[in-house]
C-alpha cells in the first residue's frame, strides 16, 4: 500500500482486521459480515490472517534476540532495533545469528499538530488556552520506493478477490483515527506472491509471530514474547448514545513473539469476545440485539528454528 496522506493509527494487525469488518459490514451489509468474518472467527476459521504493516524488506526482530550475546559497543543499539531485513530473518528462520548490520530500526516518525477547539454552538475557536495535541505518523524516509506499507496475509484462496475489494475501499476511506478528514488513506498496490513464508526450514520446531494479537488457549507457551497493552474505542454504529465505547484494557503480543512448536500452524491468537473487552451494561445491551461483537486478535506465524543461544521464557516451566 502506498500511503496519500499521514495516518494516526499504527498498522497493526487486530485494527486492520476490524477495519476491513466494518468496510465489510458498510459495502455488503451486516448479515454478510455476520456470515463470512465473524462467525468463521469465532469458530476458530479467521478468513484472512494479516502481519502488522512494515516497510518493504524488513520484518519484526524475533524475541530471542535480547539474549543474543551481543559485543559491548554495539549491544545498546543492537537492543533498540526492532526490524530485521528479509535476508536476516532468512538467516534467523535457520538458527544462524544475523548480522548486526542487518538490523533496522523503525522509519516511521511521529510529528504533533496544535489543532484549536471548536464551539459547537457558535462554530468559532474557543477561548485562549484552548488547543489541543494531535499526532500524524508516517515515514521519514520519504523515497518513492521506501514510502510503502507492506501487510502479509494468509488468505483462504476462494477469498481473495473478496479481501481485495475491501481494501481497495478501506484505502478510499481512510484507515485509523481521523479518517474522516483524510488521515489513513492509502493506495492499493499490486499484490504479490510470498510463498516464501511458508518455507519450512531444516529441523524447524519454533515459529515467529510477525503481528499484534492475544494468544488463545491451544496455542504454544513455550517461548518469548514482549507484551503490550492495548484500550481502543467501539466503532459507531451500533445504536448507543454514546458510540465512543472504550474498551478495556487488553493485553496483547507484539510482534516478533517466539515460541516452540511444531508444526507451524497457520495461525495463532482468536477472536475475543465482547464479554472481555465491554463494560457489562454495554455487552448486555448488544447481546440484547442479537449483536456479536469481537476482537480479531489473530497472527501470523512463520517457521523457525529455535537457536541454541536463546534460553525459554521462565514461564514455559
Amino acid at each position: 500500500m502506498r500511503p496519500c496522506a499521514p495516518w494516526r493509527t499504527y498498522w497493526r494487525a487486530d485494527t486492520l482486521f476490524g477495519s476491513l469488518c466494518w468496510m465489510c459490514a458498510h459495502t455488503r451489509g451486516e448479515q454478510f459480515l455476520r456470515d463470512r468474518w465473524i462467525d468463521p472467527c469465532i469458530e476458530g476459521h479467521p478468513p484472512v490472517v494479516f502481519s502488522d504493516g512494515f516497510q518493504p524488506g524488513v520484518l519484526p526482530v524475533p524475541a530471542w534476540f535480547r539474549y543474543f550475546d551481543w559485543p559491548a559497543e554495539i549491544r545498546k543499539s543492537a537492543g533498540a532495533s526492532s526490524l530485521v531485513s528479509v535476508a536476516g530473518m532468512e538467516d534467523v528462520r535457520c538458527g544462524k545469528a544475523v548480522d548486526y548490520g542487518l538490523l533496522k530500526k523503525t522509519a516511521v516518525r511521529s510529528v504533533a499538530k496544535l489543532h484549536n477547539t471548536l464551539d459547537r454552538l457558535t462554530g468559532t475557536t474557543g477561548e485562549e488556552g484552548s488547543l489541543f495535541e494531535m499526532t500524524d505518523l508516517a515515514y521519514a524516509n520519504a523515497a518513492e520506493d521506501a514510502n510503502i506499507i507492506t501487510v502479509y496475509a494468509r488468505v483462504e484462496p476462494e477469498r481473495f478477490d473478496e479481501l481485495l475489494d475491501l481494501m481497495f475501499v478501506l484505502g478510499r476511506t481512510g484507515f485509523g483515527a481521523d479518517s474522516a478528514i483524510g488521515r489513513g488513506q492509502f493506495e492499493l498496490l499490486e499484490p504479490m506472491d510470498a510463498d516464501w513464508l511458508d518455507a519450512t526450514p531444516n529441523e524447524s520446531d519454533a515459529i515467529i509471530v510477525l503481528s499484534t494479537f492475544q494468544p488463545g488457549c491451544g496455542d504454544p507457551t513455550d517461548g518469548l514474547w514482549q507484551i503490550s497493552p492495548k484500550a481502543g474505542r467501539l466503532g459507531h454504529g451500533f445504536g448507543l448514545e454514546n458510540f465512543q465505547v472504550q474498551k478495556s484494557p487488553m493485553l496483547m503480543l507484539s510482534p516478533g513473539a517466539c515460541f516452540k512448536s511444531k508444526p507451524c500452524p497457520s495461525f495463532v491468537g482468536r477472536a475475543i469476545p465482547m464479554g472481555e473487552f465491554l463494560p457489562d451494561d454495554v455487552a448486555g445491551y448488544l447481546a440484547g440485539r442479537g449483536a456479536q461483537v469481537i476482537h480479531p486478535a489473530f497472527g501470523l506465524p512463520i517457521a523457525a528454528k529455535w537457536p541454541d543461544w536463546a534460553r525459554l521464557s521462565p514461564l514455559a516451566n
